[in-house]
């Protein structure tokens, strides 16, 4: 007898990608062979500590919200460590705190996807992925869950940033162009939600109402037999050479301080913008010059034309004013800067911190914050309200990309001198607009750019035509490995105008759709371990 298990399906990594593309491989697929149901298994590093009972949005299990404290990993801002998408072991993975902002990939990006790589991903083609999309994450127009629609007046602080452009000759609040190329699918992705408040930010759910992975796997994967084995750390996926080809059998994994491996006849990668490459290296796949010796697959693309966007970016200013700004009403935006469809350079302000932002200890080591005293315990009482930040965004960069390195950081030039050029104008603008503010700041904290980090990233193990750009092909197989598939952020060709959660899922909702049509139907190439 053999010293591992066997199954049809091997899927590495329980995250955002992986719960939809498992769940749905073992709902629609069948052996091509006899027509048998699949044997799925889902392997995880990190734990299904959220497993509990079923979902209850709203409401939530006794589980999950025992377990779900609402206290992030890390309270400091900046972060003592840069996310990266790989701090993140659980089943669930980055679904479980993303900030449920359901921005779909827009027209633009398909364009970029296609013009990046050659891939045939055309919004057209992936209509039914959209579709499932909304319906599975639940996507609605915010304004469903305020009790009025959203304001269309300026707020007191809008009208402030408004007023000061318009003395410099700067327009604010353009009108929006009627380019088919920006319209999208937005809104908020939660279901029941309590409007606690913790909502938008890097929290877990414990009210089950916030869309996450955990919907796969409960009520489709589960419920048709996928196996979950969380704990189980893929040390490598066990690649055979075959005369000039090469195959993927199985992985090898430790689980609870035990050395495993498990063969398949089909090994779907889904470990995330970080977590896949770095997989792949371990594995013997990849540059040489950073898999060296052990490369038994050589790819150049892999873990590289790593992208992202900056719209959490390097340039914000925060000011501390005498007198409160906030009302009820919107901020002001000032386009400053487009070329094509990238580096769209806005500022906009003075808006109010951002929930996360507001917890006590945070608000009291403000740059702007009194000394303590009387006046500072004033400025606790009430400061949120005199706080006006002005930032800087630049929605997809146009910039010398990065890679990940063999350990899963993230390597690129922080100091690109384009991108950095173009926070410096609108640093430079944003600069200007507060000096022309009324009534004056009594305090303002301007540090000028010097940096800036990627977010949202994707592209390190991108789809392309051919390997010469590319590590898989649009149907996402491996170029140049048999039985090996991937799916996941990583596996998008370029950065998004949206956040990068939405469009990994409607990526992975195309994806299953053609895993299945090639490989789990009548007709396809027969299963063998």
């Amino acid at each position: 007898m053999p010293d591992y298990e066997t199954f049809d399906v091997i899927v590495v990594g329980a995250g955002t990608a992986g719960t939809i593309v498992a769940s749905r491989i073992v709902e629609n697929g069948i052996n091509p062979g006899n027509g048998d149901r699949l044997k799925v298994a889902l392997f995880e590093g990190g734990p299904y500590y959220l497993k509990g009972g079923p979902l209850r949005p709203g409401i939530g299990d006794p589980v999950r919200r025992q377990m779900i404290t609402n206290i992030r990993g890390d309270e400091t801002i900046p972060a003592k460590w840069p996310y990266d998408g790989y701090n993140v072991k659980a089943v669930g993975g980055c679904s479980l705190h993303w900030g449920s902002n359901g921005s779909l990939p827009i027209p633009k990006d398909f364009t970029n996807w296609q013009r990046e790589t050659g891939v045939d991903w055309s919004e057209e083609k992936f209509k039914d992925a959209l579709d499932e999309a909304v319906k599975m994450y639940h996507v609605h127009p915010i304004n469903v869950y305020q009790d009025t629609p959203r304001m269309t007046n300026l707020s007191k602080a809008g009208q402030m940033f408004a007023d000061a452009a318009a003395a410099l000759g700067l327009p604010v609040n353009q009108a929006k162009v009627d380019d088919p190329r920006d319209k999208g699918i937005s809104g908020v992705a939660r279901v029941n939600c309590i409007l606690c408040g913790y909502c938008g930010g890097s929290h877990y759910c414990k009210y089950d109402s916030k869309s996450t992975g955990l919907i796969y796997l409960k009520l489709i994967g589960e419920e048709n037999g996928l196996s979950v084995i969380p704990d189980a750390e893929v040390d490598q996926i066990i690649i055979e050479k075959r005369g000039a080809s090469a195959v993927a059998r199985g992985i090898a994994y430790t689980q609870y301080g035990q050395k495993k491996e498990a063969r398949a006849p089909r090994l779907i990668i889904c470990c995330g913008t970080t977590g896949t490459p770095v997989l792949l290296y371990r594995s013997g796949y990849g540059p040489k010059d950073l898999v060296g010796q052990n490369t038994i697959v050589e790819n150049n693309n892999v873990g590289r034309h790593l992208d992202g966007d900056t719209r959490l970016g390097a340039a914000e200013m925060i000011a501390l004013f005498g007198e409160d700004i906030h009302d009820a009403g919107r901020e002001s935006d000032l386009l400053i800067n487009e070329e094509g469809d990238r580096n769209k350079v806005t500022v906009s302000g003075l808006g109010s911190i951002g929930y996360t932002e507001q917890y006590p200890q945070l608000r009291a080591l403000y740059s702007v914050a009194p000394d303590f005293g009387w006046e500072h315990k004033a400025y606790m009482r009430n400061g949120l309200k005199r706080l006006g930040t002005i930032g800087v965004r630049i929605a997809a960069p146009t910039w010398s990309k990065g890679r990940v390195g063999l350990r899963g950081e993230h390597i690129y030039r922080r100091d690109d001198p384009a991108i950095l050029k173009l926070f410096e104008k609108g640093w430079s603008v944003g600069r200007d607009i507060f000096a022309r503010i009324r009534p004056q700041p009594i305090k303002l904290d301007a540090e000028r750019p010097r940096s800036f980090p990627i977010l949202h990233e994707v592209g390190t193990c991108r789809a392309g035509l051919t390997k010469e750009n590319s590590v898989l092909t649009p149907d996402f197989e491996c170029h140049d490995i048999e039985n090996l598939l991937l799916c996941s952020a990583a596996v998008i060709p370029t950065g998004n105008h949206t956040n990068s959660h939405m469009p990994t899922v409607a990526v992975s909702c195309y994806a299953w759709r053609r895993i299945v049509a090639k490989h789990f139907t009548r007709g396809a190439a027969p299963l063998v371990v």
